[in-house]
């Protein structure tokens, strides 16, 4: 599926977005503009492309990684460290959340 220049903004398009360091510089998200809405509607088929898992169904998963050894069990350590590493993130960021001063900032948080 391809996404529209007009239907997702430029920094959640997967074929459009910033690197991590130019977005991070440049890019500004602000509670007005990152409701709820944008975010239902920007990720589901912007980041993820309409894929629930966020890749290319016509990209295959490569033998070698269906294979136990180092590799593998390198990327599912990774794997478990990034989810392990989301999860202290939104907990941490949700106390953010008591102090938000208006619904969009909630929302934004």
């Amino acid at each position: 599926m391809t996404t529209s220049i007009e239907k997702f903004p430029v920094e959640a398009d997967r074929h459009r977005a910033p690197g991590l360091l130019e977005g991070a510089l440049r890019t500004e998200l602000t509670p007005e503009g990152c409701d709820l809405g944008y975010w239902f509607r920007a990720v589901p088929e912007g980041t993820l492309g309409g894929d629930p898992l966020g890749r290319s169904p016509d990209v295959p998963v490569p033998d070698h990684m269906m294979v136990d050894g180092p590799l593998r069990q390198a990327v599912m350590q990774e794997l478990a460290f990034r989810s392990m590493a989301e999860e202290k993130a939104a907990r941490a960021i949700s106390f953010l959340v008591a102090y938000a001063p208006d619904l969009a900032g909630m929302d934004f948080y």
